[in-house]
């Protein structure tokens, strides 16, 4: 096998998760705990826990589709217990081609440009973070025979990594992805993140039609175990409300 797969591919780092001071997962343990398809919006959540060595309370993704215009919401909560940790976010981007360009807008806003398609990605947390764009390795085959062309090679995948400028005990990432086409008008999305406390936040995605609130936050209660993740989704095009959308890991909290 390729020095690459013990160098890189097994190291938790170089994909598009959380770690903790950079180690990596000890476990395959990640489950998904919910899952859901509805009119307006597609969801899924999982939890991540049980596969890090420090063991956290919680490594949550919670996943959201907005079918029109396309776009996708992620969540991740972390609880590290009382064990405060750098904790860092990846996000590993195509560019086996070289043809990838990872444009940094502001401090929250990011832009991937390849020849035919665009993908606007935002950024925000509830703790202090740093970003970094980074060097990564993509195959586009699953091979690690040395000397095969689909094996990737320093730079063929871009890195963005956020990082927490201090030990952090409890905190979220959220970030927006919106791919489209290259070439034609494209849809204005203007985002404003409020952090509320480590579990808890709003988002506001405004579009040139209409305006998405995004609310994420925690719940607990005696059936559950603690810290079950919600979002709430409302659409308005400045007159009326669209729509309305609850997300829970409770299947019967859903609701679209």
């Amino acid at each position: 096998r390729s020095p690459i797969r013990t160098n890189w591919d097994i190291k938790t780092s170089s994909h598009s998760t959380i770690t903790f001071d950079q180690e990596s997962q000890t476990k395959l343990a990640a489950k998904v705990v919910a899952s859901w398809s509805g009119n307006h919006a597609h969801y899924i959540v999982s939890e991540a826990a049980e596969c890090y060595a420090n063991q956290p309370q919680h490594v949550k993704r919670s996943v959201v589709f907005i079918k029109n215009p396309g776009y996708f919401i992620v969540w991740d909560y972390i609880s590290a217990s009382k064990n405060k940790k750098q904790i860092d976010w990846q996000l590993l981007l195509y560019n086996f081609d070289r043809k990838s360009e990872l444009i940094k807008n502001n401090d929250c806003q990011w832009s991937l440009l390849r020849p035919r398609t665009k993908l606007d990605i935002f950024t925000a947390s509830t703790a202090g973070v740093k970003s970094y764009i980074e060097e990564g390795i993509m195959h586009i085959d699953y091979s690690y025979l040395k000397g095969i062309d689909k094996q990737g090679t320093p730079g063929s995948a871009i890195k963005l990594r956020l990082s927490t400028t201090e030990p952090t005990e409890q905190m979220s990432f959220i970030s927006v992805l919106y791919p489209q086409a290259a070439g034609k008008t494209n849809e204005r999305m203007k985002i404003q993140f409020q952090p509320e406390d480590p579990g808890r936040g709003r988002l506001e995605i405004k579009c040139d039609a209409f305006t998405d609130t995004v609310i994420f936050y925690t719940i607990s209660d005696t059936k559950f175990p603690a810290n079950r993740s919600a979002i709430d989704i409302s659409r308005s095009d400045g007159s009326q409300v669209i729509f309305n959308i609850h997300l829970s890991e409770k299947p019967e909290k859903i609701h679209d």
